[in-house]
């Protein structure tokens, strides 16, 4: 185990170190695949915030542990009468928005929600409805009811704004809502959006092209040693630009055919990310009239629009704030430290104040 954490990070590792600081999310994804190809165990994202160092984490895998990663993850001890709980992207890799994290001075306790695995059927796929319910039922269970902050980048974004659509129906609290470049569906865009970015796309891919023409005429005894791309992943790759938006979400092929959409995990990654995709297929945006904070990533993404474009109508009292970087750099080092200060200083002014009526 040792041994493949070091791999991972590139340089020593002692059993007693806490992993998370020497971790970021490709270095993690790199260890848990190495773990289940020799091993054929598959740990939990967030393995390493419960089990923080090697000898904990292999301890819990003797005794089985390790599978019981529970859902409200404590990230940060604190006052649990002021509590934050943030939602990550992705497949809830908290370790993805460490620098946030660590950019954020909070005294009360922050938590990280993980997004439940339902197993339901594509025919009749989990929905973000699910999950709210999921999550409220945690929050309720855990005593946390009153006076919560809620924080969510990209499709966590889109689970904190439901759950505080929730909570607000049930009167309860919320001192902070913040979401950070999240992302709709293709399926709910305009079409003056959705046919910008197909353009964009093509343009891209077109550029793409030609620079590995121009490689693979520079290096072409390097190129003819590459191994074939299957013939069934060639065509997705050439037609899921145009077709995406017209497949149902729950169709068999349908995560696969989603830009962000990334082989070669391991299975229970694949299966939570078709579980996520499916619901962001299925998620139906509506008016929120409630107080929130919109982090805005200033440089254009590959995969979704403005966000501007297709949130402003429907979230008439957010405040919308621009940061440095895309989509993914957005949250990492530098950048990401500066939106965890701004998020901090927002959750001392709110103090005990509601924020929502």
């Amino acid at each position: 185990m040792l041994e493949h954490v070091s791999k991972a990070i590139g340089g020593p590792v002692g059993r007693d170190d806490d992993v998370n600081k020497q971790l970021n999310i490709n270095k993690l994804l790199t260890f848990i695949r190495s773990v289940f190809d020799e091993f054929g165990i598959e740990l939990n994202v967030n393995s390493f915030y419960r089990w923080k160092t090697v000898s904990d984490l292999s301890k819990a895998i003797d005794s089985g542990d390790h599978r019981n990663v529970p859902k409200l993850l404590e990230l940060r001890k604190g006052d649990k009468q002021n509590p934050l709980i943030l939602y990550a992207g992705g497949v809830s890799c908290f370790l993805e928005i460490k620098s946030i994290i660590e950019g954020i001075s909070h005294n009360g306790a922050i938590y990280g929600m993980c997004m439940s695995d339902f197993a339901l059927p594509c025919s009749s796929p989990a929905t973000i409805t699910h999950e709210v319910e999921a999550s409220c039922s945690e929050l309720w269970k855990s005593g946390i009811d009153e006076g919560v902050s809620l924080l969510g980048y990209s499709f966590g974004g889109l689970l904190a704004l439901e759950v505080a659509r929730k909570l607000r129906q049930n009167g309860q609290d919320i001192r902070f809502l913040g979401l950070i470049d999240t992302p709709q569906s293709e399926h709910t865009w305009p079409a003056r959006v959705w046919i910008g970015m197909i353009l964009k796309r093509v343009r891209r891919r077109l550029r793409k092209l030609a620079t590995r023409s121009r490689s693979a005429r520079k290096h072409g005894s390097e190129e003819a040693g590459r191994q074939p791309v299957p013939l069934q992943r060639l065509v997705l790759q050439k037609l899921k630009l145009f077709v995406f938006p017209f497949v149902s979400p729950k169709a068999v092929i349908y995560p696969e055919l989603a830009p962000e959409w990334c082989y070669d995990h391991t299975p229970r990654y694949l299966a939570s990310g078709r579980q996520l995709l499916r619901m962001k297929g299925l998620y139906s945006p509506k008016l929120y009239d409630g107080d929130l904070v919109f982090y805005r990533a200033s440089s254009a993404s590959l995969h979704d629009c403005d966000p501007y474009l297709i949130w402003n109508h429907l979230l008439p009292n957010a405040r919308w704030v621009d940061v440095r970087g895309n989509h993914l750099s957005s949250i990492v080092g530098r950048n990401g430290e500066a939106i965890g200060q701004d998020i901090s200083r927002r959750l001392t002014n709110s103090g005990s104040k509601k924020l929502v009526a």
